[in-house]
């Protein structure tokens, strides 16, 4: 389900970290499309001008112990890399512009023209392609300065999602959403102090990890109120099992797929639109490629499939709506697969059908994984309910206690107050406890949780 190249080195990181080749697989997909940028465009209909742009949005969600960052720092390494390299290369760049401008500036009494041309020379640009931990004013100069897109990589996504959700920041959410789909109008960012920033087309990649129990409330919020799409931009969405037992892995990386992995992403950074064999949009000049004739048919085939499936009356409409995102998966996928063929020398122009199977692959295995994502929602209460009652059972609450007791605790699954509040609802529901306000305390109302007298008589009869 990967471009050919990728794959010995994406199964090395998995063999050696020991965790599920999803994690790797997923980080690496979004990275192609952070290399790719804006370059070059697909249009998946023959005739229609309908544009979709290869970056993606990925997270990899998993518990603290299956090791998804490793794996998303291991497939990071050629963006770290090139981002080395960039910077090496602005720096000359930059000392050579400051020599020409002084030796320019030495000699403007004798030669005032010489100047004149030198001050027209543009100051060089470092190119930027991930970054971690950027305001989006931050983002926005970066885009400015780098046209083609930047990736965003954060360890714990679900807390930088919370931070759009907070008063303020409706702006900051509305740029997010744009800057992801890679095809929108021009943004302007007017702040005193950096002035008015514009950028031409926000252009976002974004990928980074998250624990089930911190992402589900997310996706619950989702479910229920619809929300504005934030969380459905993360197509390439893995939420694999977990990789089971440890074993003892000590071992050098496998060096060629390392180096060809490497080689590629450096190739499809400076593949230019030229070199893939691109049109060119006769009013804007956009840059894009489409199917070859028999892939157009793979893709009106899978698009009617995918269609047939969100109108199932087994889909919910939370999983429904994030399969709309689907129809830029693919083509995104698609694109990204044929240009890494080019990249090693492959046959520019449309895209080849090999291309597009994959993409439908991809798809078929990333939708089983939204699925389970999206379960999340549905089952989390419930599970935060499990685990507070398995502790009641146990005898490791008194009676009465307060939310707060079970925070302090750190039990998985119950350490975060809307966990816990949840779970205390669902119990109360249940009969299990009884949740009664002291109103004299002195200040707000402190909430007592009574543990039903009946139950531990109830346990005891329990084989």
């Amino acid at each position: 389900m990967l471009p050919e190249p990728l794959r010995p080195w994406v199964c090395d990181i998995a063999e050696r970290i020991q965790c599920p080749a999803d994690f790797p697989s997923a980080a690496a997909l979004v990275a192609l499309g952070i290399v790719a940028g804006r370059r070059v465009f697909i249009r998946p209909m023959a005739r229609d001008d309908w544009t979709v742009s290869p970056n993606l949005w990925g997270v990899l969600i998993g518990r603290p112990a299956v090791m998804k960052t490793p794996a998303l720092v291991a497939a990071m390494k050629p963006l770290k890399r090139l981002e080395a390299e960039a910077k090496d290369e602005y720096q000359r760049a930059l000392a050579a512009y400051q020599t020409e401008m002084l030796v320019a500036g030495v000699e403007a009494a004798a030669a005032k023209k010489d100047l004149e041309k030198a001050a027209e020379r543009p100051e060089p640009v470092r190119r930027r392609y991930v970054t971690a931990d950027a305001t989006v004013e931050k983002l926005g100069e970066l885009l400015r300065d780098n046209p083609d897109g930047i990736g965003v990589v954060r360890d714990e996504l679900p807390g930088w999602l919370r931070a759009f959700d907070k008063p303020g920041h409706e702006g900051e959410r509305e740029f997010m959403l744009e800057a992801a789909n890679g095809t929108g109008e021009s943004y302007k960012f007017d702040r005193i102090g950096r002035g008015t920033i514009e950028i031409p087309n926000p252009t976002i990649s974004v990928v980074g990890g998250a624990q089930p129990s911190k992402l589900a409330p997310l996706v619950r919020d989702a479910a229920r109120d619809g929300g504005d799409g934030l969380l459905r931009r993360f197509a390439v969405m893995v939420y694999p099992d977990d990789p089971g037992e440890w074993k003892k892995i000590d071992r050098w990386p496998d060096s060629a797929a390392r180096d060809r992995a490497f080689a590629l992403f450096k190739s499809l950074a400076g593949l230019t639109a030229d070199a893939a064999g691109a049109e060119a949009d006769r009013f804007d000049g956009t840059r894009f490629l489409r199917f070859a004739p028999d892939a157009q048919e793979v893709f009106y085939q899978w698009r009617g499939d995918l269609s047939a499936r969100q109108r199932s009356p087994d889909v919910s409409p939370a999983l429904e709506s994030h399969l709309a995102k689907y129809p830029k998966l693919m083509p995104s996928v698609a694109l990204l697969a044929h240009l890494c063929g080019v990249a090693e020398g492959g046959r520019p122009g449309p895209i080849p059908i090999h291309a597009a199977t994959l993409a439908v692959r991809l798809c078929d295995c990333l939708a089983s994984h939204a699925e389970r994502v999206h379960g999340l929602g549905k089952v989390s209460d419930v599970a935060a309910a499990a685990a507070l009652a398995k502790r009641i059972a146990a005898g490791k609450l008194p009676s009465p206690f307060t939310r707060r007791d079970i925070q302090l605790k750190g039990w998985a699954g119950l350490d975060e107050r809307d966990a816990i509040r949840r779970a205390v609802a669902v119990l109360e529901d249940s009969g299990w406890v009884r949740v009664v306000e002291t109103h004299d305390t002195g200040g707000a109302p402190r909430e007592d949780v009574y543990i039903n007298p009946r139950l531990p008589r109830a346990l005891e009869k329990t084989p």
